[in-house]
């Protein structure tokens, strides 16, 4: 039940978009090309506190600023784009494009419960005979 929230949290306005009027999401349609440029989607552990969440945010924003400051030519992404707080129901998360090399540090953190890239997902709406 709890991850149904937190991902209705994270996702809920590309798919509450989607599902007006019937429509429902076919599998596999989940577009991949252009998700780098479109980022992450980071969720947090359960149980942390706001100095915790505060703590982790600051560490990831260090970590983009140095990736910058390497010019090696590589897409270093804009940093984080968006937090995302329900402490009624203990979510915290945050969007953004990072580099390869700052993404798997993140992935690594105690505080990351879990990583998914951003995307669309599209939906057909499809009124059959039976409507």
């Amino acid at each position: 039940m709890k991850k149904c929230i937190i991902w209705a949290l994270a996702l809920g306005p590309a798919l509450v978009q989607k599902a007006v009027g019937g429509a429902v999401a076919a599998p596999g349609l989940f577009e991949n090309k252009a998700s780098q440029q479109r980022g992450h989607i980071v969720i947090l552990a359960e149980g942390l506190h706001d100095r915790h969440v505060d703590t982790h945010l600051n560490w990831v924003r260090d970590l983009h600023k140095r990736s910058l400051k390497k010019r090696d030519g590589k897409d270093h992404g804009q940093g984080i784009q968006h937090t995302y707080r329900a402490k009624s129901i203990g979510f915290h998360g945050y969007a953004g494009s990072f580099s390869d090399d700052v993404l798997e540090e993140i992935k690594r953190h105690n505080h990351v419960l879990s990583v998914e890239e951003d995307g669309f997902i599209t939906a057909e709406y499809n009124k059959g005979e039976d409507a």
